[in-house]
């Protein structure tokens, strides 16, 4: 399930798994009939396993989602242990942290046991290294790279992931035999709200500011929900701030957003711009 402006949503029965269903879903209000219709379909199916990432999560919980589902699947971003703690809680049943790529799929799975991410994909080398590229030594932290995967048209040679962690081959308390990836630092999930709460996903922020003329941009929303917007304009254009204010008000209602221009955005020395960043917890 995600929780998003607009997104795909379907229904298929997955041969695989003996014509089990499986349906996508949206669980915004905007995208059901009347206040309301999700909890009485979840209600209704009564979904056996609940996929989705940790915001998508913690919008379930804020519509209180009628679900008692056998396990929680999490994945795309990190989990916090705080919202783990609250969804197992709040769900009765346990989550599973994977870790994933979209360009690989699923890496490995969180131990409770082990604290660590074992290894699952047979078809996905793993590396750690330093930031001059050179590989560490055994139990030492650095940048997670992969090598391998099982597109054929982009294979994957030391890809760069930007996550940070250590392998560990000693044995595992549950006895799975695969490594761990230790003390994983992934990419946290960035939370942005609207004026009524309800949230804002990175993606319906990129899918509106491609509509205009723009190299870059870094998009800010403070702890008091307030947003900075600063953008740098492809050469030659001219967009209107006003046009881009008032459309990001059809995402974020009457939240203050503050715009303007920085035709130096992303050349300064101490890196490159990042487009996304929220003082809100996801925990929130």
């Amino acid at each position: 399930m995600g929780a998003q402006i607009r997104t795909y949503t379907y229904a298929t029965a997955l041969s695989v798994w003996n014509g089990a269903g499986f349906a996508k879903l949206n669980i915004r209000d905007t995208e059901w009939p009347r206040e309301g219709s999700q909890r009485r379909y979840f209600a209704r199916f009564a979904p056996r396993l609940l996929t989705g990432d940790p915001i998508s999560f913690s919008e379930a919980m804020r519509l209180d989602l009628p679900a008692r589902p056998i396990a929680l699947v999490s994945t795309s971003v990190e989990m916090s242990p705080t919202l783990k703690r609250r969804l197992a809680g709040f769900y009765e049943a346990p989550v599973i942290d994977w870790y994933s790529l979209v360009e690989t799929g699923p890496i490995g799975y969180f131990c409770p046991r082990g604290g660590a991410y074992h290894q699952i994909a047979h078809d996905i080398h793993l590396e750690v290294l330093r930031p001059d590229g050179t590989p560490v030594e055994p139990g030492e932290r650095g940048e997670i790279v992969v090598s391998g995967g099982r597109n054929p048209f982009a294979p994957l040679i030391r890809y760069r992931t930007g996550d940070f962690g250590r392998i560990d081959d000693t044995a595992c308390a549950c006895g799975d035999p695969m490594s761990r990836i230790v003390d994983l630092e992934g990419r946290a999930p960035i939370l942005f709200r609207a004026a009524d709460g309800t949230p804002v996903s990175t993606v319906d922020v990129s899918r509106l500011l491609r509509e205009f003329p723009l190299l870059l941009h870094e998009f800010v929303q403070r702890a008091d929900r307030r947003c900075d917007l600063v953008l740098r304009a492809l050469p030659g254009a001219a967009p209107s701030l006003d046009e881009i204010r008032r459309a990001l008000g059809k995402l974020f209602g009457e939240v203050p957003i503050e715009l303007r221009f920085d035709p130096t955005l992303g050349d300064r020395t101490e890196g490159k711009a990042v487009a996304y960043r929220s003082e809100l917890m996801v925990e929130d």
